[in-house]
């Protein structure tokens, strides 16, 4: 699910999309889209770079966007997984001790903040070490890093997977301009690759976040099993039986 929300546009709504706005513009978005890369490089040099309050707010949109993907899918994965275990016999005995199960556990959402800060120092950090080159070292610069880095997270997010009407006008020309300003800053083949570097260890992140939530069912679990040979022993019974019938 965390996959999907980044692949399909999910991530690029809301609060992220508006601050992206504030940084790129929208009434001038596709016209910039026709425009020098370069012009397109100076104005988001100049809002993001020029004006902390700008580029402080796009990153805690994404801070916040990509928490709450992770909070859902976890709570959905809770639900779906009490759920089941409601309608089964052997299920229904492992959630008699009161505690609430069918929701994330409280101790994700400070695990998932911690992650989602990390993975955004990951994308600033790859990103300047992308820009050792001279050539990316002054492109890099006339945005700075954090800026850079931000254009970065923004393109991982866009696509018009799953956002209709004007929101496809909008997400599409976002790509194509996140698309545009990296290329200029780094080249073609770097961007696919500082994408899919950034998706990769997001997810990563995700899987390890979504771990620790899924811990206090495997637990639940392990305690069932913990007569040794068991199960080894109930089929031995099993098979006895069915001979001598």
């Amino acid at each position: 699910e965390v996959d999907d929300a980044v692949r399909n546009g999910a991530l690029l709504r809301g609060e992220v999309l508006s601050r992206w706005h504030e940084v790129v513009g929208t009434g001038d978005l596709m016209r910039a889209l026709e425009s020098r890369v370069g012009r397109v490089r100076d104005r988001l040099r100049a809002l993001v770079s020029g004006a902390p309050a700008g580029q402080a707010g796009l990153e805690g949109a994404v801070e916040a966007g990509v928490e709450a993907v992770v909070h859902a899918a976890a709570d959905r994965a809770a639900e779906r997984t009490a759920r089941q275990w409601r309608q089964s016999p052997g299920g229904h005995a492992l959630l008699q001790d009161g505690e609430r199960v069918d929701a994330a556990s409280p101790e994700l959402v400070a695990a998932t903040a911690d992650e989602v800060r990390s993975w955004q120092r990951f994308v600033f950090d790859m990103v300047r070490e992308e820009g050792q080159g001279k050539r990316a070292t002054a492109r890099i610069a006339s945005l700075g890093v954090n800026g850079a880095g931000l254009v970065v997270m923004v393109a991982v997010f866009a696509s018009t997977g799953g956002l209709t009407g004007t929101e496809v006008v909008v997400a599409g020309g976002t790509s194509a301009l996140s698309q545009k300003l990296l290329e200029a800053l780094f080249g073609d083949e770097v961007v696919r690759r500082l994408a899919a570097r950034a998706r990769e260890d997001l997810l990563e992140r995700a899987e390890r976040i979504l771990a620790i939530d899924a811990e206090r069912f495997e637990q639940r679990l392990a305690a069932t099993a913990e007569v040794s040979g068991a199960i080894d022993a109930l089929a031995a019974a099993r098979g006895a039986l069915e001979r001598a019938r």
